[in-house]
């Protein structure tokens, strides 16, 4: 369903504001991390990446990192590496932890 909407949007040359807080405070590509969603984590990332967009994520606006799959952790951390996410991280950062 979501992968339709992309392409929908793609199509009719329709901007997505993922890189800002909706109405609740909250960042897309966040809340996609925050619920474990690897799917649509990816699918924001490869938007992102198609557009030219550079997904800033702060370690602080992740409430639940000790519960976040390895795996999105793994492709955050390869995304940052290739420069399509800037994290900041926070002090005794436990995003850090996760990727050693």
């Amino acid at each position: 369903m979501v992968q339709l909407m992309i392409n929908y949007i793609n199509k009719n040359n329709i901007e997505l504001r993922i890189d800002e807080k909706d109405i609740d405070g909250d960042y897309p590509f966040i809340k996609a991390i925050e619920s474990n969603n690897i799917k649509l984590v990816e699918l924001i990332l490869n938007y992102a990446i198609d557009n030219n967009i550079i997904l800033k994520v702060n370690e602080n606006d992740i409430n639940n990192i000790s519960e976040i799959n390895t795996d999105i952790i793994m492709l955050l951390n390869k995304n940052k590496n290739k420069n399509k996410i800037d994290i900041t991280y926070s002090d005794n950062s436990k995003f850090l932890e996760r990727i050693k």
